[in-house]
């Protein structure tokens, strides 16, 4: 299951408290104590001072998803701030997950052709290590 993560910073820009960048954790478990994703990001602080726009972040990643009704945990910690971090629940009990099964055409019962059935001579010299085609080429 592919997830995207938009990250906005929710704190002003301060020379005395933060540095040029402030790195975060983003810890995905399955509510159980797993964890199924670990990944760390940066926030460049320059366009957190007052009155600029602030850039969000945006995160993608994949998290294994075998059905059934389960909650996972998202957790986005400081590195060097404590009490700052976010934890969110990602609801999975509306998603919907397609079915295992392969859907593929089942090969017709054909006899191989020969490859002078190209009726090219051009085309049938690139087939000189073989006299017939396969049941796909057929």
């Amino acid at each position: 299951m592919k997830v995207d993560v938009v990250v906005t910073p929710d704190f002003l820009y301060s020379k005395q408290f933060h540095m040029g960048k402030e790195n975060f954790w983003v810890i995905v478990d399955d509510g159980q104590g797993e964890i199924l994703h670990y990944e760390e990001f940066g926030i460049s602080t320059k366009n957190l001072e007052y009155g600029k726009r602030i850039v969000p972040v945006e995160l993608s990643f994949y998290l294994p998803f075998k059905g059934g009704k389960r909650d996972y945990v998202m957790t986005i910690l400081s590195e060097r701030f404590v009490g700052v971090d976010k934890e969110i629940e990602i609801d999975l009990s509306n998603v919907m997950v397609h079915s295992e099964k392969t859907e593929y055409t089942d090969l017709l019962n054909l006899r191989p052709l020969p490859i002078s059935t190209l009726h090219n001579k051009d085309f049938e010299g690139l087939f000189t290590h073989i006299k017939y085609f396969n049941p796909v080429q057929t």
